[in-house]
């Protein structure tokens, strides 16, 4: 089909320049492999007229489909169709069990923290690589592979691994493989974490053996797809053929000789240092064991087998065109590649495994391995080895040995083992890593190379890729196995039969004996003898009972049903023989019937086929009644097969007799009552009874579930001899000489799509719709339910068992309403979000809620039409309210719809209806979020919101009904946005009961291939304690946590209405079970099984890591307070229904017509940012400050609603005017932020969406994402007075008031204000000052204390103010933290008459101040505080506050807490914990104080009371900032508008300001702010000796002109430019000069070539243009390297610095900083100081300078070969930049760079400022000299994202150098945290000695 995959690599590799072109295309979401083909099939075709002209390149599509059955199962249907092609095959081991066991016995778990990623199968070769005989595998080769691994292609993987030697020429079965062979696949079915990826690679290149061209790639690819799509062929299952010859090479008598010579050869030799032939201590020998198969045998079938009974292991298949395939089952790694980060291991002594279940003994045989001399020594060996090899390719030769000596347990056998993991020296590739690593001693011997000679010596066969690396390779990362286990099949066709070649090895040591080592060759290969030695022929079967068993399983195996559960019993014997005896049998013992049938259920529900039951007679088949009603109830297919007693003796006394047939009623598909076996009737019957059974269990009646099986059989039961009659068995010679089930059912669906013409209509044409989707035992379903949304632009509702909820489901973009319970919570937001048109797919709905709201919304009246899709014919009406009811698969449903909507798909967020359930959906997460948080105790909602969220992709999640399955449906955590991870998620919710659970989790691992975690009630867990036996180690049994939350019992009853309306004693009676008596740990140390019990958040974080992280089981016990839990669950409930609400309400008020949301603006355009200063005269000095004047800014943005683009434009205004001694910024620094931020607005624009009003951590958010810059950056001030203007630009969009905008509901008109006396000199004053307060209108009145050391006369005033005003009048007290608490408690003892309302910050210890509350019963208010407190890190809102709980009051002040949405939040913390809150102000305008005073009034709201705020401060202003007359009286007594007194202030009044904007501002007192200052641009010349330099370069000044202060010089990073420092430049600038230039290469500067032979550089300059005079442009040529060398441009910009007067503080970013550093080392004169971001000192070690040298020098090739585009497209790939590439203005920086056409100059600055090339100045730094002489000129700065860098950092610390880190950043620090940057530049140019910590 390919010649391509033939095709012999030539002996000059292709060229090693990146692939001309790149490109990664992901399409949307399919629901079946078959769908994802067919698609990837048609668009192809349709890139036939795309013009890719590019010489080189490659093309990878992926489309995800729902994990169904597994990729090993797809090649195989494949590999009937598709021939002549290579293909692939490759499952990563999962994590090993490792058993830590000592001479006593003890037996625990070890922790390892790795994760089964999944495996994948490739078909067709787009690229081969495949060595000539002799050829190694070297770094050329490596680095051919990496050419068409580019990283901006994610999961592009070579397959393939080499010989176990190289340079040994194949043996003549080996020559088609190759000295190595690797395959870049063309087609691949990938198992992601929740989802099947299949992707497609096209690959062109005119060099190589890939296609010349892109079309004959694209014809290519498209013969292979064809191929897979056709229909498939009769394929014949995986089944054991009887071997007509098997044969040892060696034969055991010439092993006997080789090995007692080769001990004798050990015993000999003596000590040495040497590698010489004296010093060989271990050589392994193998063993080659042909067999030869009467029929041909494909490899995949057999690797299925393997896989069946080790999923544990590495599984490996290498086919090639001809048929001849390598395969193997191998438990040994060589090494794992994450990053600059490798993982090996050691693996060395054998011993066999015990029968499954029998610990005990298993146990033993560990023991003895791990106490044996012989294997210790040998495993010894082993271990040194792989040490000493990772230390050559670690840094430092550090080397971390993980796990030391251990025994680790797999199918058949077990081994000693231990990890060892270090970090990679830098460029080190994978051939490296091979060469170093193999082969270990564990496979060759050692010492290496005289165990290699010793085995060529030995071995007399060719060894091949037996033993060798076999593995993939990726961009960043790879893995390889260790061969071991493996087999070569080599296939006849002519002759119709297959030879296997099996390959096992053993270490020969001195201690080692012939007859045991050739016993343990035999165990190694058992799992291949077992999977392929067939069974006896039928005809010597012995006994009826014997044959009809074997046919039944042998009938089941034949059809996919291949797990038998089995439950030990007398009458079950032939039946458990038949399984014992039949290789494709998978095999599941347990003594409980009831928890076996829930085991085979889970296993069913994992795998989505039967899994067999088999029991005795008797009671046995009773127990399994409750699994068979869960399973008829939840349509899950399992097949049981019960042995019985003959007919006649039923009824007659016989013992264990009853009647089985028809015993589960109803409850089946299909039950058949089969005769005793018996020669008398045909046998063939018995096969179609079997088939017709499974075809009924997997749905031929459209409905799968359980069928029924009743297997009588006569004695003996036992396989006794007996003579029979072989004609029954007339009619199966077909089947006996064939693989496939006796008769074939074909059924399908009887719904036909063109019933649905009027369904569709209304589908297109509904205004309101939702899908609905239900519990789903497949993620086909919640795949057509996205596939389905996306094209209606309709919300989805998910179940929690749905598929959808847990994980973010191939990252499908459409409107997930995963808390929709909870947004339902009020009746108003059902009313309003009812819809028109309702599709359900899936089963049962666990909400109660949800359920009621679809049935209202479908009652008579509301009219909506319910459409209930499900394959099935099973009734799902308890309403009496569908519509219409379609048995048709949810996906053809969904494809059918979609496919008839075509191209008028509709996007949901151009959907009100939908918007607005995204935006009560996500107001309800954020408050459930906040919660959870605020909620210091471990209650369940936690249990359900932890491990949702925390779930490892690729884990599935089992749930217990009862409370557990409730909590997670109302509180999951849904984890949007965290790439294809769509969770497989299920429970028992047939029948819903709490029985068998742990028994069906534990199968549903087994079935779905995955581990599992369960979360279960105590007295659910306590109902299924049995199932603790499937947590016995099994080889089959996938890793289970067990989440028990205990909660004494019966919790669920709380909930209930019975729980308030009986009597607590009748309801504790009847209700509660209690289970506080019942010992869970101990029950699980009775089963072996790890547990823990937990009592707090945090441990039981670490427990789920910990369990996560082994690869054994564990129990973890969750205790919890009933009550505590009970009384939380209502309290969230109560915030949760506010703040959907609250949502609502937010909506409406944003609609312009109040019943249409429709009209509601999704978001707003902010077009313009302006800034002006003010200047106010005072009356008096301030509290904190002697200045006369107040000084500040006053933002003002102007914007649009979104949707009216061509409407009237807003305006929103925002103060920010810092106050000395109280907030902790200057106005100078808060200016300079504000320049960047308005530099950001009038850039482009943002947009705002205006769910930021809700304040709930969407305007923290969007202010990062926004402006680039993590919130911690945006000082105080400057966040409130941004975070003002947005909200009012807001409210006067949508004609809201602000105060309404942020509580969600219409506030007061007016809110009260407490009046303020400062320090009294006399109690007179102070009474004057009081009265005079209570005359202008205040009821509330605050009166500062502690102004002196005398309590006494604070006491004395407030005496006589309380005398004065009487006891009306509400007093409080600031005391400013003056006292000590005896101080304090004296003063409160002696004013208690005073009834003060609350004393504020009263000690000097805020704890003191808590004690005073308590001790004198007088409230306690705190202020500064909780300003402190405000300054830790916002995301950790509830820590830093909890120690302040038990205070009365908060005293809050926004523009020093950091903003409006801190302090709301910090408001609804506080009520949750019933604390009072005050709004202060911080002396701002009028402007500032019109937003408090609505704040006020949202916070009144909040609190549910009104309270007197802090906002009398005006009285302090002598003159006004608000000249508008109209509003001239909003705190006056007397006024125009209305009379409102003194202690209050209207809302009405306040709004006018804040809709006015900066026009009715006081234009005396305010200054333009200059935000974008231009900067002057000129050309200047530096020559030297290496050449001349024109170097073009902006120039900003200060207002005032230049000044006497250093003059700011930057340089920028490789592809940037000079205007790259302009966000910088322009705030810096208003106090330094700032120059910035664009460096060779780069922008506007060149290189010319001549030289100067002046001793010194001559600079010339400025010039408005570039003049080149005659000199060309230095691009080619020997000079090259030495004018664009590090030194020489370091001298030449040293020399321009010193030309503009002075020395020059230098700030350089990246390449810019390399050369910066440089500069200020060398050129001090120049340079006085630097600050260099994400800039390394050079690289020390010589090869990777060397290799550094030739990768910038290969990338400075592509530039040329390619162009800028191309090359600019990789750079960006890689993973340096993964922060930067989240960054909003990513792709337009991209785009900037591209632009740049100058590739041979740039190509020059790669090539010639190489790390590599430049000057390696550690030496320097780490002189001490150096660093006591430059440390305060020098500060290393870089992202804390950034690992390379941050490591660079550490080093430079830790020798004295200042360094300060960038939280939330990575490497583009000038890109995404200028704010964050600036802080620390400002700072290092304000204090360069100053070390500086993070912020």
């Amino acid at each position: 089909m390919d010649g391509a995959e033939t095709a012999q690599c030539p002996a000059q590799l292709p060229s090693d320049l990146p692939m001309a072109h790149a490109q990664f295309v992901q399409l949307e979401a399919v629901s079946s492999v078959q769908e994802a083909l067919e698609t990837i099939r048609s668009r192809l075709e349709s890139m036939r007229n795309d013009n890719m002209d590019s010489p080189s390149g490659i093309v990878r599509i992926q489309v995800p489909a729902p994990r169904t059955e597994g990729v090993l199962e797809w090649i195989r249907q494949v590999d009937v169709n598709v021939k002549g092609v290579p293909k692939v095959y490759f499952s990563p081991r999962s994590a090993p069990k490792v058993s830590r066991v000592t001479q006593s016995g003890k037996e625990t778990i070890e922790p390892m923290r790795e994760e089964y990623t999944g495996a994948t199968a490739g078909v067709g070769a787009s690229k081969i690589w495949r060595g000539k005989a002799g050829e190694t595998f070297d770094r050329t080769v490596s680095r051919s592979i990496h050419r068409y691994l580019p990283e901006d292609i994610p999961n592009l993987q070579a397959f393939g691994g080499t010989r176990f030697d190289c340079s040994t020429k194949p043996g003549l079965e080996w020559e088609e493989f190759g000295s190595y062979y690797f395959m870049l696949p063309i087609l691949e079915c990938r198992e992601a974490p929740g989802c099947t990826a299949v992707t497609c690679t096209v690959v062109w290149d005119r060099e190589g053996n890939a296609p010349v061209k892109f079309a004959e790639a694209l014809d290519r690819c498209c013969e292979i797809l064809d191929g897979c799509l056709a229909n498939p062929g009769e394929r014949m299952e995986a089944s054991a053929s009887a071997s007509t010859s098997t044969v040892h090479c060696p034969q055991s008598t010439e092993w006997q000789k080789l090995v007692r010579g080769l001990l004798r050869r050990l015993e000999a030799r003596t000590p040495t240092t040497s590698e010489g032939t004296d010093n060989l201590t271990k050589v392994v020998l193998a063993r080659r064991t042909q067999t030869v198969l009467p029929s041909i045998t494909d490899p995949f079938s057999t690797l299925v087998a393997l896989q069946e009974r080790d999923p544990r292991a590495y599984q490996f298949c290498l086919q090639l065109p001809s048929g001849t395939a390598f395969f193997g089952s191998t438990p040994e790694r060589l090494f794992c590649k994450t990053g600059n980060k490798v993982a090996s291991e050691s693996m060395a002594g054998t011993r066999p495994r015990a029968q499954p279940g029998n610990s005990k003994a298993d146990m033993a045989l560990a023991l003895d391995l791990m106490l044996s001399p012989k294997e210790h020594s040998e495993f010894s060996v082993v271990q040194d080895a792989v040490q000493e090899a990772l230390k050559d390719l670690c840094e430092g030769g550090s080397v971390r040995l993980e796990i030391e000596k251990e025994v680790v347990k797999q199918a058949s056998v077990q081994h000693l083992y231990s990890r060892l993991s270090g970090t990679l020296l830098p460029h080190t590739s994978e051939d490296k890593i091979i060469s170093t690593l193999h082969p270990t001693p564990a496979v060759c011997g050692f010492p290496k190379e005289v165990a290699r000679r010793a085995i060529l010596d030995l071995e007399p066969f060719d060894r091949g890729f037996y033993a060798g690396p076999f593995g993939w390779i990726g961009s960043r990362n790879a893995e390889f196995s260790v061969a071991i286990r493996s087999a070569l099949l080599l296939g006849d066709k002519e002759e119709r039969q297959n030879k296997i070649q099996l390959y096992a090895g053993v270490g020969i040591v001195k201690s080692a004996d012939p007859a045991a080592e050739w016993d343990e060759l035999d165990l190694k290969i058992q799992q291949y003898e077992k999977v392929l030695t067939s069974q006896c022929l039928l005809t010597d079967e012995p006994n009826p009972n014997s044959l009809w068993a074997r046919m039944i399983v042998e009938e089941l195996c034949r059809l996919g049903v291949n797990y038998f559960c089995v439950a030990p019993g007398s009458r079950s014997t032939p039946l458990a023989l038949a399984v014992a005896r039949n290789p494709r049998a998978s095999v599941r013992i347990c003594l409980d019937e009831r928890s076996l049938c829930f085991h085979a259920l889970g296993f069913s529900k994992g795998r989505g086929k039967p899994a067999v039951v088999i029991t005795t007679s008797g009671t046995a088949v009773a127990n399994l009644l409750p699994a068979v009603v869960e399973a008829h109830e939840s349509n899950i297919p399992i097949l049981l097969l019960t042995a019985d007693r003959p007919k006649e003796l039923l009824d007659n006394g016989s013992n264990q007799t009853i009647h089985q047939a028809g015993i589960f009623g109803h409850n089946l598909r299909y039950e058949c009552d089969l005769p005793c076996a018996t020669d008398e009737v045909p046998a063939r019957m018995l096969l179609t009874t079997i088939d017709q059974a499974v075809a009924h269990a997997v749905g031929a009646s459209n409905r799968p579930g359980p069928v029924h099986l009743n297997c009588p059989f006569r004695e003996p039961l036992a396989p006794s001899a007996r003579q029979w009659k072989k004609a029954c068995l007339e009619g199966l010679e077909g089947w006996i000489v064939s693989e496939r089930p006796f008769t074939k059912i074909n059924f399908g669906c009887r719904f036909l799509a063109k019933n649905m013409e009027d369904i569709v209509r209304d589908l297109q044409f509904a205004e309101t719709g939702i899908i609905v989707v239900g519990h789903s035992t497949s993620l086909q379903v919640p795949f057509s339910a996205v596939k389905l949304a996306d094209a209606l632009g309709w919300p989805v509702i998910g179940d929690v068992a749905s598929g959808l909820r847990i994980g973010d489901l191939v990252g499908a973009d459409v409107c997930l309403v995963s808390f929709a319970d909870q947004v339902l919570l009020s009746q108003d937001v059902q009313e309003r979000l009812r819809p028109k048109v309702i599709i359900q797919f899936g089963g049962h709905l666990v909400s109660k809620r949800i359920e009621t709201f679809l049935e209202e919304s479908s009652k008579p009246g509301n009219g909506s039409r319910w459409i209930f899709v499900a394959p099935t014919w099973q009734r799902h009406d308890p309403g009496h309210l569908l519509t219409d009811r379609i048995q048709m698969p949810c996906e053809a449903f969904s494809n059918h719809v979609v496919q008839q909507i075509g191209t008028m798909k509709r996007p949901w967020r151009g959907s009100a209806y939908a918007c607005t359930w995204q935006h009560l959906n996500t107001a309800v997460e954020k408050q459930i979020s906040a919660c959870l948080q605020w909620k210091g105790e471990l209650t369940e909602a936690h249990v359900a919101n932890l491990v949702s969220k925390m779930l490892p992709d690729g884990h599935a999640l089992f749930l217990g009904n009862s409370m557990p399955i409730r909590d997670f449906d109302m509180y999951a955590d849904s984890r949007r946005n965290q790439g294809p991870s769509g969770t497989l998620v299920s429970a028992n919710r047939g029948a819903s009961g709490i029985d068998g659970v742990l028994s069906t989790a534990c199968g549903f691992a087994v079935g779905s291939r995955t581990p599992a975690t369960l979360v279960v009630g105590d007295t659910s867990f306590l109902h299924d304690t049995n199932g603790l036996l499937f947590l016995r180690d099994v080889p089959d049994q996938y890793p289970v946590t067990v989440v028990v939350v205990n909660n004494g019992g019966g919790s669920i009853f709380d909930f209930l209405p019975v729980a308030t309306e009986v009597s607590k004693e009748v309801f504790e009676t009847m209700f509660v079970v209690p289970t506080d008596d019942v010992d869970i740990g101990m029950l699980c140390q009775a089963h072996c099984t790890y547990h823990e019990k937990i009592g707090c958040v945090e441990d039981f974080v670490k427990a789920l890591e910990r369990s996560w992280s082994m690869s054994g089981h564990s129990v973890i016990e969750v205790q919890i307070d009933k009550a505590d839990n009970l009384k939380f669950h209502e309290t969230m409930k109560v915030a949760v229904e506010k703040a959907s609400r609250r949502a609502l309400a937010l909506k409406h008020l944003c609609a312009k017509d109040g019943s249409d949301l429709s009209s509601v603006p999704i978001h707003a355009n902010i077009s313009k940012a302006s800034v002006k200063t003010f200047t106010l005269p005072l009356k008096q000095s301030l509290t904190s400050t002697h200045d006369s004047t107040r000084t500040g800014s006053v933002i003002e943005l102007t914007g649009q609603v979104s949707c009216n683009k061509g409407g009237r434009c807003h305006k929103g205004m925002g103060e920010i005017s810092p106050l000395e001694g109280l907030h902790g910024e200057s106005l100078l620094q808060a200016e300079e932020q504000l320049m960047i931020i308005c530099n950001r607005i009038n850039e482009g624009g943002l947009q705002l969406p205006i769910d930021v009003c809700l304040l709930d951590g969407s305007l923290h958010a969007w202010l990062e994402t926004a402006f680039g810059a993590d919130i911690n950056f945006f000082l105080p001030s400057v966040r409130f007075g941004i975070e003002s203007a947005v909200l009012i630009l807001l409210a006067n969009l949508t004609g809201a008031d602000l105060g309404s905008l942020i509580s969600g509901e219409a506030t007061s008109s007016s809110i009260r204000c407490a009046g303020l006396i400062g320090a009294c000199n006399t109690a007179a004053e102070g009474q004057d000052w009081a009265l005079s307060l209570v005359k202008e209108g205040y009821s509330s009145i605050k009166i500062k204390v502690g102004r002196n050391k005398d309590v006494a006369r604070d006491i004395t005033l407030l005496q006589s103010i309380r005398a004065a005003v009487g006891p009306s009048v509400q007093l409080r007290c600031d005391a400013n933290r003056a006292w000590s608490l005896e101080d304090a408690l004296y003063f409160g003892q002696a004013v208690e008459p005073c009834n003060l309302e609350y004393v504020e910050e009263p000690c000097k210890s805020y704890l003191d101040s808590l004690d005073f509350q308590r001790m004198s019963g007088i409230p306690v208010a705190f202020d500064e505080t909780v300003d402190e407190m405000s300054a830790a890190p916002w995301k950790d809102i509830s820590m830093p506050w909890d120690s302040l709980a038990g205070a009365s009051v908060f005293v809050l002040k926004p523009s020093v807490l950091g903003g409006l949405e801190k302090t709301v939040q910090l408001i609804r913390w506080a009520q949750s914990r019933r604390i009072r809150c005050v709004i202060s102000s911080s002396f701002e305008t009028r402007v500032g104080m019109s937003t408090l005073v609505h704040l006020s009034a949202a916070t009144d709201l909040e609190c549910i009371a009104e309270t007197a705020h802090g906002l009398g401060t005006l009285a302090w202003f002598a003159e006004d900032l608000v000249t508008d007359r109209s509003t001239s009286n909003v705190f006056h007594t007397n006024g125009e508008a209305e009379d409102l007194g003194g202690g209050r202030m209207s809302l009405l009044e306040a709004g006018k300001i804040l809709r006015g904007g900066m026009g009715i501002l006081n234009a005396q007192a305010m200054a333009d702010a200059c935000l974008f200052p231009s900067p002057l641009s000129s050309y200047w010349s530096v020559d030297t000796a290496a050449a001349r330099y024109l170097f073009h370069v902006i120039d900003l000044c200060p207002e005032s002109g230049p000044s006497k202060r250093p003059t700011l010089f930057f340089l920028h990073g490789f592809l940037g430019s000079k205007e790259d420092w302009l966000p910088l430049m322009r705030p810096l600038s208003r106090r330094f000069r700032c120059i910035a230039v664009d460096l060779p290469g780069h922008g506007g500067s060149r290189v010319l070539d001549t030289q100067s032979s002046a001793s010194e550089p001559c600079v010339a300059g400025p010039f408005s243009s570039p003049d080149h005079g005659n000199l060309s442009e230095l691009l080619h040529g020997d000079r090259v390297f030495e004018a664009y060398a590090l030194p020489a441009i370091s001298e030449a910009l040293a020399a321009l610095m010193a030309s503009f007067g002075g020395q020059c503080d230098c700030v350089g970013y990246s390449m810019g900083a390399r050369i910066a550093l440089h500069a200020s080392l060398h050129h001090q004169g120049a340079v006085s100081s630097a600050c260099l971001v994400s800039g390394s000192p050079g690289v020390s070690d010589a090869k990777v300078r060397e290799t550094r040298c030739a990768e910038d020098d290969l990338r400075a090739r592509a530039i040329r070969a390619h162009g800028v585009p191309s090359f600019v497209r990789r750079w960006y790939a890689s993973s340096m930049w993964d922060s930067m590439r989240g960054h909003p203005r990513f792709r337009e920086v991209v785009q900037l760079r591209m632009a740049n056409n100058r590739a041979d100059a740039l190509a020059c600055a790669l090539s010639g400022l190489s790390p590599g090339r430049q000057p390696d100045l550690w030496p320097q730094l780490m002189d001490a000299k150096c660093v006591s002489q430059h440390c305060g000129r020098l500060l290393f700065v870089a992202g804390a994202l950034d690992a390379s860098y941050m490591r660079v950092l550490d080093r430079l610390s830790s020798h004295g150098w200042s360094t300060a880190s960038v939280q939330g950043a990575g490497h583009a620090l000038v890109l995404e945290a200028p704010l964050g940057l600036l802080s620390h530049v400002v700072d290092w140019i304000q204090d360069p000695s100053t070390s500086l910590a993070d912020p």
